[in-house]
């Protein structure tokens, strides 16, 4: 019986097998020619990368009015501050080769209105982390940083006329800038900007033209830490390395660079009033002349070997120079003159300013803000003024000091935001005082 069965599942078995083998071969799917096709997934399974938006700077642009045909906002802060009833004014004649003549659009749409914004959070206060004044004296830049306390953040570049007071222009640009020079002889301007990654921007020098307010050129300048800046009258432009003990100078349209080497890193750099000679000076003990175009050294003056240089002047087209300290260390500026060293009285604030004749040193002190103003050739006080407490009182001690030829007026940029210029009527010993700009809080 068992045998009988075992038969019958033998004789089945093999009938199944060759009807299988003879049956013909039914492709698999997916697989044609022998080849296996992988077939594509329907548009509704695909996977898509996100796609990544560019973050936007967040500017609300309170702080700007364009005034067409109408008066401005009558809590517009500055904004007929020049205008109001006075026994003097701040405005002088506007030199038709000068800077300001040349960005000067009488047919613009309208008149532009601007004021430092205040903000309220982290961050309190204004943010304006850069000003220059033009070679001529004609045109005052104030660079204010937008966007919110978080990056990305843009600048807005203000031009200011300094003998009308109006705002002649606003440069716009997305990149954050830090320090700005004017060119020296075209109408251009350069900043040096941060890098951003959010909006995969490089660190660099930026060069904008001031007649279109376009971006003309730009070289990166990767991790470099900039101590100090300037332009020379060829446009070329000098850049203190704060890590190491050199120079670069960069071709007015950005092209190239070359390097000059220091005694220290983190020089003040200053250029000589006749443009033939430019200088540095750090924490080598040492003031270096150099030439202007071949950079060829020229001579060496000594100065203490511990003193922290943050600001260098030329006093003179040789040997004398005024140096300022950083305002941190609590130490007094000095001039050098034929080797011989003369410190000031009081506690310097860091900054330093000499008057176009070169007969008067301005001096910004630490105590009060107080501003000095000291005979060049004798070092001895003519005049002392502490614009906070000279009417209209202000709050904020002053940041930026520049003598103005025109008028012989001083101008003044605060810590708070505020811009004002000062007058000493002759035979008197006060000063007067006039508002230009305030901020919007």
């Amino acid at each position: 019986m068992k045998k009988c069965f075992l038969l019958c599942f033998m004789i089945g078995l093999s009938t199944a097998s060759a009807a299988l083998f003879a049956a013909p071969a039914r492709p698999l799917p997916g697989l044609e020619g022998g080849m296996l096709k992988i077939q594509e997934a329907p548009a509704s399974l695909e996977t898509k990368e996100p796609e990544t938006k560019t973050p936007e700077i967040r500017d609300d642009r309170r702080n700007v009015q364009i005034e067409e045909g109408e008066t401005p906002s009558p809590s517009f802060p500055g904004a007929d501050l020049t205008s109001r009833p006075s026994s003097w004014s701040a405005a002088t004649p506007v030199p038709p080769r000068s800077l300001a003549a040349r960005l000067r659009d009488p047919g613009s749409a309208g008149k532009l209105h601007w004021a430092p914004l205040e903000h309220v959070g982290v961050l309190r206060g204004v943010r304006l982390p850069a000003v220059a004044l033009s070679p001529d004296q004609s045109v005052l830049a104030i660079v204010e940083t937008t966007g919110g306390e978080e990056p990305p953040n843009g600048s807005r570049i203000v031009l200011i006329n300094t003998h009308t007071w109006e705002i002649l222009k606003l440069i716009e640009t997305p990149r954050h800038a830090e320090k700005i020079v004017f060119a020296g002889k075209e109408p251009a301007l350069y900043a040096l900007c941060r890098v951003q990654s959010e909006l995969k921007q490089n660190a660099g020098l930026v060069r904008f033209r001031l007649d279109s307010g376009e971006e003309s050129a730009f070289i990166r300048t990767g991790s470099l830490g900039c101590a100090d800046l300037f332009c020379d009258r060829e446009d070329r432009v000098y850049v203190s390395d704060a890590a190491k003990p050199r120079v670069l100078v960069f071709t007015p349209d950005l092209s190239s660079h070359k390097t000059v080497k220091t005694a220290s890193s983190g020089c003040a750099l200053a250029l000589s009033p006749d443009g033939r000679r430019w200088a540095a000076a750090g924490k080598a003990g040492k003031i270096e002349v150099f030439k202007v175009g071949d950079a060829r050294p020229l001579s060496t003056e000594k100065i203490p070997a511990d003193y922290p240089v943050r600001q260098l002047l030329f006093l003179d087209n040789g040997r004398s120079f005024l140096c300022a300290p950083d305002p941190l260390t609590d130490r007094s500026a000095f001039a050098l003159r034929a080797g011989r060293i003369q410190e000031f009285e009081g506690t310097s604030a860091g900054e330093l300013a000499v008057s176009t004749d070169g007969r008067v040193i301005l001096h910004r002190k630490k105590v009060a803000g107080e501003i000095e103003f000291l005979d060049a050739r004798t070092f001895q006080k003519l005049a002392s003024a502490t614009p906070g407490r000279i009417d209209p009182r202000t709050q904020g001690y002053p940041r930026a000091v520049f003598p103005l030829e025109a008028g012989e007026l001083t101008a003044v940029l605060d810590e708070t935001g505020n811009l004002y210029v000062l007058r000493r009527p002759e035979q008197q010993t006060k000063f007067q005082k006039k508002i230009i700009l305030t901020p919007w809080k």
